[in-house]
């Protein structure tokens, strides 16, 4: 589903008659108005349906700038794979995925309780995400597109009997924030390409985030 604005607003004309003759009384005729959206309307006057504001002209996301109206994916909150209900290698390559995603989404929602369901109480970078989110929340931005896209698990190897380690390479884009009118408001210099060390832990019966950061962490 897309994300659409269509700020198109129409009168609704209205034709109004008078009616002559004189009052029960004798007295003057009397002149009929009528009320209408853009105020009263006179004897013989008319709205005529001329729209307020034309519909916005969508930019593709490369070629948007500052102001541009984009068309976005609206974001959909990622779900655990059933692979991630054992703690091995390739529940934990499972996470390193899942984990990505949800990170995404918590900017993209944004959704700053998304990233709170899976970090762990110590996770430093998950406590700065989430503060993240709330700062667009609160200023009613949002990102175009996902700002880190995981492109390979490099390697991955066990820390101990719950936790296992990964390093992974990811895209970085070029950050565009939206408003909720979907018309970009800033854009940030892409990062390229990115080499990180992702920690995730398995413990009753569910993985956690333990730390997200550059190699070497």
């Amino acid at each position: 589903m897309r994300v659409r604005v269509v700020g198109v607003v129409c009168a609704v004309a209205l034709v109004v008659s008078g009616c002559s003759g004189k009052s029960a009384e004798g007295g003057p005729a009397a002149t009929a108005t009528s009320s209408t959206a853009g105020g009263v309307t006179g004897v013989g006057s008319e709205a005529t349906d001329e729209p307020t504001e034309s519909a916005p002209v969508y930019v593709p996301l490369d070629q948007a700038e500052v102001g541009d109206v984009v068309e976005v994916e609206v974001p959909v909150k990622p779900e655990p794979s059933a692979a991630m209900a054992v703690n091995d290698e390739a529940g934990a390559r499972a996470a390193v995925r899942y984990f990505y995603d949800v990170i995404n989404y918590t900017l993209l929602a944004p959704d700053h309780s998304a990233i709170r369901e899976i970090a762990s109480s110590d996770c430093e970078y998950c406590a700065g995400m989430e503060e993240d989110a709330r700062d667009l929340q609160r200023d009613k931005k949002r990102p175009a597109q996902p700002g880190q896209v995981l492109k390979s698990i490099d390697a991955i190897r066990p820390l101990s009997k719950t936790a296992w380690t990964a390093l992974t390479t990811s895209d970085y884009p070029k950050v565009i924030l939206i408003n909720e009118e979907s018309r970009v408001v800033e854009k940030q210099e892409e990062l390229g390409v990115l080499e990180d060390q992702i920690i995730v832990e398995f413990n009753d019966g569910a993985w956690t985030l333990v730390a997200f950061g550059e190699r070497g962490l």
